[in-house]
């Protein structure tokens, strides 16, 4: 588990990413499933991520994913009609994925399970080479319309949690696509990970 695992029971781990909107495991019955094979492909391939469905509202999951993403290496363009033309995390904010200019690996989709095939079209028109559906954003159709498409798929997860699982390697502070970290560095989703425990444990308490 990387950088969770002095959580030590699922019990535990699963009520702090509950409370992070970060809930570890689906309890929905999904046919589609993910493969650990195809989320390691997707996040060590991907340069470039499109984030649909970006806040500048610090609170907010697509905040968080998006600043943590942004500490990874990526390039990150939000996506937000409704912030079009201003920043978020010092990145400008375009209308659409169609505005966007140059090549995109991944677009990461934080909407409504319905709104998202939309999105999910939208990606396979620009040439997308995935789609990343955040927790709780589930739509069989729109991923296999995209599976269709030749696109790699991730459903029902977060980059937040996959990244340290799948492709950092905690022991010589490497990062699997090809950046350069030292062993400080590397240490930085675990970093990430205490300090949002740590507020929102602080919240609960003072509630």
């Amino acid at each position: 588990m990387g950088g969770v695992a002095y959580l030590r029971t699922s019990r535990l781990r699963d009520m702090y990413f509950k409370r992070l909107g970060l809930v570890a495991f689906s309890t929905m019955a999904n046919a589609f499933q993910n493969s650990d094979q195809v989320l390691r492909k997707i996040l060590t391939e991907t340069k470039t991520v499109a984030l649909v469905g970006a806040s500048p509202k610090p609170h907010r999951d697509s905040y968080h994913v998006m600043e943590f993403l942004l500490q990874q290496g990526y390039t990150v363009i939000p996506v937000n009609p409704g912030q079009a033309g201003k920043t978020i995390l010092d990145q400008e904010v375009v209308r659409s994925l169609k505005d966007i200019k140059g090549e995109v690996d991944m677009v990461d989709i934080f909407r409504n399970s319905e709104a998202a095939g939309e999105t999910v079209d939208e990606a396979i028109e620009i040439k997308a080479k995935s789609v990343w559906l955040q927790i709780g954003v589930v739509n069989e159709e729109a991923a296999a319309r995209a599976t269709k498409a030749g696109l790699d798929v991730a459903m029902n997860v977060c980059p937040f949690r996959e990244i340290p699982r799948l492709v950092r390697h905690w022991g010589n502070g490497k990062h699997l696509f090809g950046c350069s970290h030292n062993a400080n560095n590397c240490l930085a989703p675990t970093i990430f990970f205490l300090i949002r425990v740590l507020q929102k444990t602080l919240e609960v308490i003072f509630d």
